[in-house]
C-alpha cells in the first residue's frame, strides 16, 4: 500500500507571506496552526521507499514533520523529484549543501532541461560538482522505476517556463495511481489530459492557486493575467458543466495562494466544494 503525506498546501511563498498583512497572513502570524507551507507531498511505497515531490524553501520543517508523521528512522527521502524551476519547488535543495546537511549523492529526479538549469547556475551547480546531489533524468511520458514496484512518469505542462520546463508526476504502484500537478498556466487546453488522469488515477492533486480572478488585484493590485493559474471557481464550473469528469477519482485542490479563501479552509462549507476535496496540511492518504 502506498502512503501519501501532505507536507504543504500553499503557493511558493507560503502563508504568512513575507511583507503581507492580509487577514490570512495576519491570522497565521498570530496562530501557528494557521501557518501553511509550500505545496509538497511525501510518498512511501509499499516496499518502504520514501520519495519527496518538490523541494520547497520550507524543506527542513517539512522533513521534520514527515519523519514525525511516519515514525521513520530515516530523515532524508530515498530521492527527491522536482516539477519545475520556480522558487517554491526546488530551492529547498540548498539545505543539502555543505553548509547544512552535506548530503552525499542524494538522488534528484529531473527533466533534462531542469538538469541543465541546475548544472549551469550557482549555487545549484555546486551541489552537483560537490556530489551533494546526483541527477537522474526523466523523459516525458517514459515511466522510470523508483523502486521495484513504484514508477514515476513525467507529464509535460505549460507553466511560464522561464528557466526550465514544467511537469506533473504520475506515480504508479501495482496499478494504483496518483497524479501531482501543483502548477499550470491555463485549465482549458489541459482538460483532456486532466480527464485522462482522472480516469486512471485514484487521487489527483491539482493546482488551485486562486479562488477567483478578482482576489489578487483586490488585495495587491497585481495583474493576475501575468501569473495565470486555474481558479477554484473555474474548476468547479467545469465540473458542473461536465467538462471535468471526476468519475471515481478524488480531485484534491492544492497550491493555494495566501489570498485564496481556501488557504485556511474558510470556504469548506460551500456546498459546491463537496465535488472536490480541499487538501489539508498534514493529511495522509493511502492507495
Amino acid at each position: 500500500m502506498m502512503r501519501i503525506d501532505v507536507l504543504g498546501i500553499a503557493q511558493d511563498a507560503g502563508c504568512p507571506q513575507v511583507g503581507c498583512s492580509c487577514i490570512h497572513c495576519t491570522k497565521a502570524r498570530h496562530d501557528p496552526t494557521q501557518r501553511r507551507l509550500p505545496a509538497c507531498l511525501g510518498i512511501t511505497s509499499a516496499d518502504g521507499g520514501r520519495f519527496l515531490l518538490d523541494a520547497t524553501p520550507a524543506l527542513p520543517e517539512q522533513l521534520d514533520r514527515w519523519q514525525e508523521m511516519t515514525k521513520s528512522p530515516q530523515y532524508l527521502p530515498d530521492a527527491t523529484l522536482l516539477t519545475h524551476a520556480h522558487i517554491g519547488h526546488y530551492t529547498g535543495l540548498m539545505y543539502l549543501g555543505k553548509e547544512a546537511l552535506n548530503s552525499h549523492k542524494h538522488p534528484v529526479y529531473v527533466t533534462p532541461q531542469m538538469a541543465s538549469f541546475l548544472q549551469a547556475n550557482a549555487p545549484w551547480r555546486d551541489l552537483v560538482t560537490n556530489e551533494n546531489i546526483e541527477l537522474h533524468y526523466l523523459e516525458y511520458y517514459t515511466p522510470a522505476h523508483l523502486t521495484q514496484s513504484l514508477k514515476v512518469t513525467a507529464i509535460p505542462v505549460s507553466h511560464r517556463n522561464e528557466y526550465a520546463d514544467t511537469v506533473g508526476f504520475l506515480i504508479t504502484e501495482n496499478n494504483r495511481k496518483l497524479f501531482y500537478l501543483p502548477d499550470l498556466d491555463r485549465l482549458g487546453s489541459f482538460v483532456p489530459t486532466l480527464n485522462a488522469m482522472l480516469a486512471q488515477c485514484q487521487f489527483v492533486f491539482f493546482d488551485a492557486t486562486f479562488y477567483n480572478h478578482e482576489e489578487l488585484p483586490a488585495l495587491s493590485g497585481r495583474d493576475i493575467s501575468s501569473i495565470p493559474h486555474p481558479t477554484v471557481e473555474q474548476i468547479l464550473t467545469f465540473i458542473e458543466q461536465g467538462k471535468i469528469r471526476l468519475g471515481d477519482c478524488q480531485l484534491n485542490l492544492i497550491h493555494f495562494n495566501h489570498s485564496n479563501r481556501l488557504i485556511q479552509h474558510d470556504a469548506e462549507r460551500d456546498v459546491h466544494l463537496l465535488k472536490a476535496h480541499v487538501t489539508q496540511p498534514h493529511e495522509t492518504f493511502y492507495l
